[in-house]
């Protein structure tokens, strides 16, 4: 169409049944066109609007997003030629494939009136997440009104206010339900909830201060609740007075720094009267030659000896471990959320909520909220002042031990896992030192016993005959070995294994005569045999 010369007459429409398309119009009036075009923008980037599509039938429709006027120019779109005509797009088998399915029988005609058809207004996604929220509670909407404007604590707990806050209308959904001028009735289920409690002023606010005084004990997803910031608080208070007052632990730095001098005897690095306290962290590296044992288990041992009480240090400095999951930085950054929270609260009594022409709005509104802020507030500046207290202690203990923090980092936390590993370290060290001890206790009777067995096993057996050979079971006297000099018994053994061959057959054959003889002799007792085997 964009190449057709304007002086002739539009080309017809194609075959196969399908409408045919009219010609181009000329349009005089500039601006958007009843359709909502622009043609003056279309000119401006050499388009024309495209003729209006008039079907005979219903079809099923392409669900896209048309690219705007506005943003067609610097496209390909504005390059491409006019759409293919009816013979090309082969309209008759269009409609015959995309074309609305045949009606079934009319059905006899009912007497009872059609149900009218709900109106919606509010997105289908939102309008399904509200519908959902809404199935969690059995109150109608004229209920939640008054729920809201009441501030009720029976039905607003913790939980349900975080559920509500989700599906509270804005202030702009609640405008566009408003405008409805038609039958309320007709509304839909989201539609008609919105408009209800849509009209109590600054809702959200509303319930948002509510949801911030119902969980400021306890926390929600959206901060840490005040119990929370206590227990840190607590936490860091046991463990900094337990490190401040812990003998044990300066026992075991004068151990270490014992073992460190000695180890650097002769170097520069000897002679030291203090070390940089992140050298604990660097002791289990240090390795025994056979690679079994390190530094560690050398200190523990030296503890073990010379202070029994040292090797409790998990015990004593328990709290340690306890701050190593959160840092001062953050249980301050998180008060100081907290505190923000509740001024929002404040200023909503001030401004907004709690300064409405409403009665039957401020008043239950300020009942609940002003002793809340008055309380938060109080708690609030208390725990501030007990950190900042935790916050000076924790630093002289770091600098009183030669802690160097790193550039930007929490000297408590960093020096709280620091320990925390080094007093896993040091009890495991302790704890293998136990082991080994016990087992080398265990090898040792084991061993004594052996022995013992061995000595007895010796001392059983006897001379054989007047020259004083062993005559082994079953051998008789030709295998009986002799002693020769101080040689001991397993010596003449080997020794009589040393003969030819013709002195083993001969034995063999010594040995055999007297197992048939024993065999004829069935009045042998085993007393007896035994007796004669000892002889």
């Amino acid at each position: 169409i964009l190449d057709m010369d304007p002086e002739k007459p539009a080309p017809g429409g194609g075959g196969g049944g399908g409408a045919s398309r009219p010609a181009p119009m000329v349009f005089k009036k500039k601006g958007p066109s009843k359709s909502g075009l622009d043609r003056k923008a279309l000119e401006e980037i050499g388009l024309q609007e495209k003729p209006k599509i008039k079907l005979e039938s219903k079809l099923k429709q392409v669900y896209w997003t048309k690219v705007p006027v506005a943003k067609l120019e610097g496209t390909m779109w504005v390059d491409q030629p006019a759409d293919l005509n009816d013979d090309e797009l082969e309209v008759a088998k269009l409609v015959e494939a995309f074309g609305s399915k045949p009606s079934a029988a009319p059905k006899a005609a009912s007497s009872a009136p059609k149900k009218p058809k709900l109106v919606t207004i509010i997105d289908p996604k939102r309008s399904q997440a509200v519908s959902i929220g809404l199935g969690r509670f059995r109150y109608s909407y004229e209920e939640f009104h008054d729920i809201f404007v009441r501030l009720d604590q029976q039905i607003l707990t913790p939980e349900s206010t975080e559920k509500l806050l989700a599906i509270l209308p804005t202030e702009e959904e609640f405008s566009s339900v408003n405008e409805y001028e038609g039958e309320v009735s007709l509304l839909g289920k989201t539609e008609a909830f919105f408009r209800s409690v849509g009209k109590i002023p600054r809702l959200i606010q509303r319930v948002e201060c509510l949801s911030t005084s119902l969980s400021f004990m306890i926390g929600s997803d959206k901060f840490t609740g005040y119990e929370e910031l206590v227990m840190r608080v607590e936490n860091m208070e046991q463990a900094i007075e337990q490190l401040g007052s812990s003998e044990s632990f300066r026992k075991v730095l004068r151990i270490i720094l014992s073992y460190g001098n000695y180890l650097n005897g002769g170097s520069a690095r000897g002679q030291a009267y203090g070390f940089d306290l992140s050298f604990l962290k660097n002791i289990t590296t240090i390795k025994s030659k056979d690679g079994k044992r390190n530094l560690m288990h050398f200190i523990a041992d030296a503890a073990e000896r010379t202070s029994p009480e040292v090797t409790t240090l998990t015990e004593q400095l328990s709290a340690v471990d306890l701050n190593t999951r959160t840092s001062l930085g953050d249980t301050q950054k998180d008060l100081k959320n907290l505190g923000k929270l509740v001024q929002k609260v404040a200023t909503e009594i001030e401004k907004g909520c709690g300064a409405s022409d409403e009665p039957q709005l401020a008043q239950p509104f300020n009942e609940l909220m002003e002793p809340f802020v008055e309380y938060s507030r109080g708690e609030i500046a208390k725990l501030e002042t007990r950190l900042e207290t935790a916050d000076a202690s924790i630093k002289g203990i770091a600098a009183s031990y030669s802690f160097k923090t790193s550039e930007n980092g929490d000297t408590a936390q960093e020096l709280f896992q620091l320990l925390s590993k080094f007093i896993a370290e040091f009890t495991a060290a302790f704890e293998k030192n136990v082991a080994d001890r016990e087992k080398a206790a265990r090898d040792e009777r084991l061993k004594k016993a052996t022995d013992e067995r061995n000595a007895a096993r010796k001392a059983s057996i006897k001379p054989a005959g007047v020259g004083g050979g062993v005559a082994l079971p079953g051998l008789g006297g030709a295998a009986a070995l002799k002693p020769t000099g101080k040689k001991d018994l397993f010596a003449q053994f080997e020794e009589s294994r040393k003969g030819d061959a013709a002195s083993i057959v001969a034995e063999m054959a010594v040995r055999m005569k007297g197992l048939r003889k024993a065999n004829r002799n069935d009045s042998l007792s085993d007393d007896e045999y035994s007796d004669d085997e000892g002889s």
